[in-house]
């Protein structure tokens, strides 16, 4: 009797981590569409994968931007796209979380101007927190956070 129940929850927990990987996996994949749809300029895309009432702060926002029907996705896209545009950007760490429908990515990026010559903008370190849900088996952002990352003491 003990070697058959020890199989079930070995068999129970063999699931639930598959099942958790499979989550992070999805979670990546989706993540990855959203910031190609960003670096494309891609609204089709960004509307699929963005909560239309998704809350938070973009690269230089004093206060949190909320999605609606009058500045969603198709109005605010463009903008963001453009100035993401004016970077390149290098990844530097990634991490990936899922717990029940909730997935949240933490990413600290290294924002290198393109052109030399723009003197509004420098090289920028930054921490960018994304929050999903996963309804109906896929991953839409409910909400961003992107803030420099502090410097390190000498």
């Amino acid at each position: 009797m003990k070697l058959p129940m020890t199989l079930l929850c070995l068999a129970i927990c063999l699931a639930h981590s598959s099942l958790v990987a499979s989550d992070v996996a999805s979670l990546r994949i989706a993540h990855a569409i959203l910031i190609e749809a960003f670096d494309s300029g891609d609204l089709a895309r960004m509307e699929t994968s963005i909560h239309p009432q998704a809350l938070g702060f973009f690269r230089l926002s004093q206060f949190p931007v909320q999605l609606t029907r009058r500045s969603g996705v198709k109005e605010l896209g463009p903008a963001i796209s453009a100035d993401l545009a004016r970077f390149a950007k290098t990844d530097y760490e990634s991490e990936y979380l899922v717990v029940g429908d909730t997935g949240i990515v933490l990413n600290r990026v290294a924002l290198t101007p393109k052109d030399k010559r723009d003197k509004e903008i420098d090289l920028t370190y930054s921490r960018l927190t994304y929050v999903y849900t996963n309804s109906g088996g896929r991953w839409v952002l409910v909400s961003w956070h992107n803030s420099d990352a502090p410097l390190k003491r000498k």
